[in-house]
This record gives structure tokens, sequence and C-alpha cells, in this order.
């Protein structure tokens, strides 16, 4: 078990982190794809411009070299940001490559709402679908106008159908403002049709990917979490101490309520409970990807540190005292004056060693206890 499994937001952002890799594949194939186009157009298997071609192809390498990056690049991967600027170069690419090549294209048109699906982000796949739509109806008419769809081999077949043998009067008989409503009639209405229902079934797919994933989150986290203070529980420390595969240093500090006992005979044990999550949450404020909290039971606290030195461990204590200091100056009157009070221990080592450590701490924080009896402070 390894220490950031432990993290439940650094799970979260590993559910982006694989869609993010495979993103990056369809990144790779779309680059070989237009390379292929690119030598095709060259040959004049296309019949696009050579020059615009060219002039297109290095900033549609740069654009979808972008996702590729961040999908193999294991610091962006893990970003919310990443699968945004990913789709969204990659729905841009798309977009420009309908426009050029028009009918050749069609497929790609729905290439971001599939990348999208695997997110399971209900938010991200509409962004998709209405990325796909705008596509289906301004990239014909833009493709139309700019002029490129007139040398198009595809068109040339459909003027055979309407009995004009020779292409260029096609490209004569041009009436823009009837083509184009002839566009959307003939092509861009199916299409669109076509693309809302698929879209309906995709986010009605992705809408039960994520009730399953968020299912299976909260249950894991349930599992993990204390009830009371929500601190992670001892059962997720005794897997974490009998299983831990990492092998780099941590700091720990075992935590213990003073007079516990004597706030529960006082004030009854309801008073001891808000007792105790008032000393978790001076735990909790200081909770970061590299410290951790737990409640082991009873009145007995852990933290478990990635650390590079022993003296690390005295930032993380000032920090917690300065933290327990605010919480017990909120809301004082509500509990009579009397103000939460830890007797703390630590240790520093291997985090292979964690039962010994805890051990460790455990018997310096009992050293503390008796010298804040003995009225030294700490």
């Amino acid at each position: 078990m390894k220490l950031n499994d432990l993290n439940m937001n650094e799970l979260r952002a590993e559910t982006d982190t694989k869609p993010n890799l495979y993103t990056s594949f369809a990144a790779a194939a779309l680059i070989i794809t237009d390379l292929i186009v690119f030598l095709l157009n060259e040959i004049d298997v296309f019949h696009v411009d050579k020059l615009i071609m060219r002039a297109c192809l290095l900033p549609a390498l740069v654009v979808v070299g972008f996702p590729l990056f961040c999908g193999l690049y294991k610091p962006l991967s893990s970003k919310k940001w990443t699968k945004y600027v990913s789709i969204a170069t990659i729905s841009a690419c798309t977009f420009f490559e309908f426009v050029i090549l028009n009918f050749h294209a069609y497929l790609l048109i729905l290439l971001p709402l599939f990348l999208a699906t695997q997110y399971k982000d209900k938010r991200f796949t509409i962004i998709a679908i209405i990325g796909s739509i705008a596509t289906i109806t301004l990239a014909p008419i833009i493709g139309y106008l700019s002029g490129f769809w007139k040398s198009d081999g595809f068109l040339l077949y459909l003027a055979k159908i309407i009995n004009k043998t020779d292409y260029q009067e096609l490209v004569k008989d041009v009436n823009g403002a009837q083509d184009i409503m002839d566009l959307i009639l003939y092509f861009e209405l199916p299409a669109t049709i076509i693309t809302i229902v698929f879209s309906f079934i995709t986010f009605n797919v992705t809408k039960k990917n994520i009730e399953g994933l968020e299912s299976q989150l909260n249950y894991l986290k349930l599992s993990r979490s204390d009830r009371l203070t929500n601190l992670l529980n001892q059962n997720c420390y005794e897997k974490l101490a009998s299983e831990a595969e990492e092998d780099f240093d941590v700091g720990v500090i075992f935590f213990d309520i003073n007079d516990m006992k004597l706030a529960n005979d006082t004030h009854g044990h309801e008073y001891g409970d808000l007792l105790i999550n008032r000393c978790a949450t001076s735990i909790h404020n200081i909770l970061n990807e590299n410290i951790y909290g737990f409640r082991l039971g009873g009145d007995e606290f852990l933290i478990i540190a990635k650390v590079n030195k022993k003296e690390d461990i005295t930032k993380i204590l000032d920090e917690w005292k300065n933290s327990l200091y605010m919480v017990n100056m909120t809301n004082k009157e509500q509990f009579g004056g009397m103000v939460c009070s830890l007797s703390f221990g630590y240790s520093f080592g291997s985090l292979k060693r964690l039962p010994e450590l805890v051990r460790e701490a455990d018997r310096y924080m009992y050293l503390c206890k008796q010298r804040l009896k003995s009225g030294e402070e700490i």
C-alpha cells in the first residue's frame, strides 16, 4: 500500500490521469493521420491546395502535440485543467481538418466526444457535445465559402450523380445562398440529428459511469474514515503499517488528549465527543498531500508526514500548535473555559518501519504527559 493511496483527492485525480494518457494516444494517432493525409495530398490523392496544406501542417502538429505531451508528462497528466486543454486542442484540430477535407474527415467530428466519455464528467461531456455540433454546423459553411470544397473528389462524384459531367460546370454554377441552404438541409441537419441522438446515448452512459465511480469512492472513503472526526481510521493505519510498499523517510507524531476522563466525568460523553472533534480539527487544519491524520480510537491521534529530515517534524508541530491555539480561541465560551490540550511525541525514519516508529513516538508522548503533570511547559 502506498501513502498517496490514502489521499481521496489523489484518487479522484487518478481518475483523470489514465484518460489523459489515452487522450495523448489519440493525439498521437491524429498526428500520424495528419502526416498521412499531407503525403497523400502531395501525390494528388486529395485535391486541397498544397501551399495551404503545407502551411497548416506545422501548426496542426504543434496544437495536437500539446495533449500528447500532457498525457505522457506525469506532473501534467493529473492536473484538472489538462483534460479541458487537451480536448479543446483536439476539437480545434478536427474542426479545421473538417473545413479543409470535409467528408474525408467526417468520422473525426465525434472524436472529442468519444474521448470525453472516458473522463466520467457530465459537464465535460456536454462541452464535447456542443463542440461536435458546432463543428458539424460551422465547418461545412466555412469550407464552402473558403473554396476548399470546390476541388474535392467527393463533390465531383456528386456532380456526376446530378448529370453535370464536367465538374468545372458545377464550380462555376455557384448560387451562394442557395448552396448554403442546400448544405444545411441535406447535410448539416441530418448529421446534427444523428450527433444529438448519439450524444444523448453517450451522455446517459457517462452518467451511469459517474454514479458508479462516485459510489465506489464514497464507499472507499467511508471504509477509511473515522465517523466522528473524518480523519483516517485505525483500520486504514493498520493496513498501511502491514502493507507499506515505499521506503522513504516519514515523521510520525503521536497525540493523546489530556484529562479526557475528567472531561467525560465532569461534562458527560457528549462533551467529550465535542472535545475530540476540536482536537481533530486542529490536525485537519494542517493536512495536505504530504501530511496524513489518523484517529486510532478513543483520544489517540496520529500524524504521518513525508519529510526530508527530522527537523521538518518540529515545523509541522509549530504549525499544529498555532492551529490548536486558533481552535481553542474559537467559541471558547461554549466549553466553559476548558481548552483542548494534547500531549505528543514524535519519531523519524523509514515508512517501512512504521509500527516501530509509532511505538517510539508513543513512548515520547507518555514522557511529554508526565512532564506536563509535573508542571513543565512543552
